[in-house]
């Protein structure tokens, strides 16, 4: 058991105050009972506010971080209404009162396999069209051995093995394991485990195909978000799904390639002090980003 000082309540109170904390311990306490209650009775809850343009289904592995900055980039906001079994019936209903115009779409996370109550959730949700992100299971099963995750560690120095802080994790989040290993497929296939990859397309929405009300479907695959091609992409998904098309202006952050070997580690700060590096007048702070920011002149190194 951790200590109360290393606890993220003691920490919220010190850094934020108390306020904060008491949001923190409201939404951690709604988030349990939306869990183990809300869901078994969702059918009993009226409609979401409809005040969003379509429905996302979206499933791990399959550039649903790439869709979801493309959706932003048309100015779309994310309301995360279902995720892994735990309706957000609450939160969203919170969030989409928030929001002008209709202008955002609601996110359905599939990462794992078990989603009990998933027929009582469309009850919650108006007439509306819905997209749902594939990929083909071997490239998911690829993604998942090259996945991990990365070293928890606030300060990073110069003379880290890059392996050990980008490929901790592997096979099923193993500590031990420092690089990719087929050996993490049986991890990610066995039906014991919470994680196990969800292939349940047509199940996770059967109930919407039998509802009385009128939902589209519409599929996606992820290969329609690769770089050379997403621009053209979003501008027909915004046709069918009645939001803003991307702006031509914008068109080179739809070729940008979101998941990377930096993914996980980016932006940071880099220090040089004096310390380190004796000869330094003075110590150097750089903030490395994924793209270049406006206005920043260009750096020059002699």
């Amino acid at each position: 058991m951790k200590p109360l000082s290393q606890s993220k309540s003691f920490k919220l109170i010190k850094e934020e105050g108390f306020k904060a904390w008491l949001e923190y311990r409201y939404f951690k306490i709604l988030r349990t009972y939306e869990k183990h209650i809300v869901l078994k009775f969702t059918k009993q809850f009226k409609p979401l506010p409809k005040n969003y343009k379509f429905i996302l289904c979206s499933y791990s592995v399959s550039a649903h971080w790439a869709l979801g900055e493309f959706l932003q980039f048309c100015n779309l906001k994310k309301v995360i209404a279902f995720e892994d079994g735990l309706t957000c019936y609450y939160t969203a209903k919170r969030k989409l009162k928030k929001v002008k115009n209709s202008q955002s779409y609601l996110d359905l996370i599939f990462w794992n396999k078990e989603n009990k109550y998933i027929s009582n959730i469309t009850s919650i949700f108006e007439p509306t069209k819905i997209l749902i992100l594939t990929r083909d299971p071997i490239s998911r099963f690829k993604t998942f051995i090259n996945h991990g995750l990365c070293d928890k560690r606030t300060i990073y120095h110069l003379n880290d093995q890059f392996d050990a802080i980008y490929y901790i994790g592997k096979n099923g989040y193993e500590i031990n394991n420092t690089k990719p290993d087929c050996k993490g497929l049986f991890y990610w296939m066995q039906p014991s485990k919470k994680v196990t990859t969800n292939f349940n397309y047509y199940s996770n929405i059967k109930a919407f195909l039998e509802s009385k009300k009128e939902f589209k479907i519409f599929y996606i695959d992820c290969k329609e978000l690769d770089s050379k091609i997403a621009f053209n992409t979003m501008n027909k998904l915004a046709k069918i799904l009645d939001f803003n098309p991307p702006n031509i202006k914008d068109k080179e952050k739809f070729e940008h390639k979101f998941w990377n070997k930096f993914a996980h580690l980016l932006p940071f700060n880099l220090l040089l002090d004096k310390k380190t590096f004796p000869y330094l007048s003075k110590d150097i702070r750089l903030n490395i980003c994924e793209a270049k920011l406006s206005n920043t002149p260009p750096l020059y190194v002699a």
